[in-house]
């Protein structure tokens, strides 16, 4: 099948495009990412055939635009960069219910964020990381971020990666598992020189089993687990209400499927703080 975009019928499976990762490798890859999860490796939930219902989806690795889809995205690339405009359409949904949901820190002087890491945090954790940047001398090498929030496509292309041994990554969080996704958690460059500003300031350190990672345990941090899954499925519904996905924080596999098939470069209808139906 040629179809580009997200194919429905009935039928008895889900088939999904397999053995691509084999066939292309990192073909066409840019520079790989240093990303590391600060989480333990979660359930696997990626396959390239799943029976789950009486329908079938054709994934593609180009989306109806011609650009990639977040599937395409994890095969051709190692850069989460490539769903950027998914990313802030996430973003943007989740700060409908909460406009202190995630926030920006890409504008707090002495902080320097790799260019993969997105630049929002949970609004407590942003605070708290501004009050460790003011503590660090300005003399110094500030704070090197390397990752923070990752929204619900990073982590699953991280997940992938970390399962097929590609672009660098050894370990990484299903997807709707790991503290990154809840703006709580940072990976620190220069994390043996800022521990103890950090710990003031209520990130807690992962330990050695992943120094690099700390999570903001500090006043204000909020139990968003799975609001990046919650706001996928707002954006899925919005655009295909023909298919619709239950409206909880719960990632499946019929999520995953789905968010396989949605286009890096966002949806063709994006975020709306007003009822999705």
């Amino acid at each position: 099948m040629t179809s580009i975009r997200p194919v429905f019928s009935t039928r008895s499976a889900w088939v999904l495009a397999a053995g691509l990762a084999t066939m292309w490798g990192c073909a066409g890859a840019v520079a790989a990412e240093s990303e590391e999860s600060g989480d333990e490796p979660g359930t696997v939930l990626a396959k390239d055939e799943i029976e789950v219902g009486a329908d079938e989806l054709v994934v593609t690795e180009r989306s109806a635009s011609g650009g990639y889809t977040v599937y395409g995205a994890s095969i051709r690339t190692c850069s989460t960069t490539t769903v950027g405009g998914l990313v802030e359409q996430l973003v943007a949904e989740m700060n409908c219910n909460n406009p202190d949901a995630m926030v920006r820190i890409d504008t707090i002087p002495g902080v320097t964020l790799a260019p993969s890491a997105s630049p929002y945090l949970q609004g407590a954790a942003a605070r708290a990381l501004r009050r460790v940047a003011a503590s660090v001398s300005s003399s110094s090498a500030g704070l090197q971020v390397n990752s923070s929030l990752r929204a619900l496509p990073q982590q699953y292309m991280l997940h992938r990666w970390s399962l097929r041994d590609r672009c660098g990554v050894r370990v990484a969080a299903s997807p709707g598992e790991s503290k990154h996704e809840s703006g709580l958690a940072l990976d620190i460059g220069n994390w043996s020189t800022r521990r103890t500003q950090l710990a003031r300031q209520g990130f807690q350190w992962f330990g050695w089993g992943d120094q690099v990672h700390f999570t903001f345990r500090g006043a204000g941090a909020a139990p968003v687990s799975g609001e990046s899954t919650l706001a996928f499925k707002r954006l899925w519904n919005r655009n295909y209400p023909g298919d619709l996905l239950p409206e909880n924080p719960v990632y499946t596999r019929e999520t995953e499927l789905r968010l396989k098939v949605s286009p890096a470069e966002g949806f063709a209808v994006g975020a709306s703080c007003t009822a999705t139906l």
